[in-house]
């Protein structure tokens, strides 16, 4: 395992964490970076919670037999959409590992009853 943290809520498995950890773009990869698993799909692909003394963000990863055609137009979109102000910022985009790292925003919904 590298020195990387890996907290317990992560993938259990070190090899699996280090996969994530290369989805990431270099500042990211700090000594005190965790990634915390927040969803599944069923189609393999995953969204993950990334921790570092710089911020958190979201790294979704996609299954690998989807068409880079496809994952490429996927990745534009949500760039427009960020750049419009109506989705989170994308910060990196790995096409090999058909895998985006993006800003997280936290749920400051409106509380009920109000």
């Amino acid at each position: 395992m590298s020195a990387t943290t890996m907290p317990t809520s992560a993938p259990t498995a070190p090899a699996e964490f280090d996969a994530l950890l290369r989805c990431l773009s270099p500042e990211l990869r700090q000594p005190t970076t965790t990634i915390t698993r927040i969803a599944a799909g069923m189609s393999g692909a995953g969204v993950y919670r990334v921790e570092t003394p710089d911020g958190q963000f979201v790294l979704k990863t996609t299954a690998q037999d989807e068409p880079v055609g496809v994952w490429r137009s996927k990745v534009r979109m949500q760039q427009a959409v960020a750049e419009a102000g109506i989705a989170p910022k994308v910060f990196h985009a790995d096409e090999n590992r058909r895998a985006v790292v993006s800003e997280l925003i936290v749920d400051r919904s409106f509380p009920n009853g109000g």
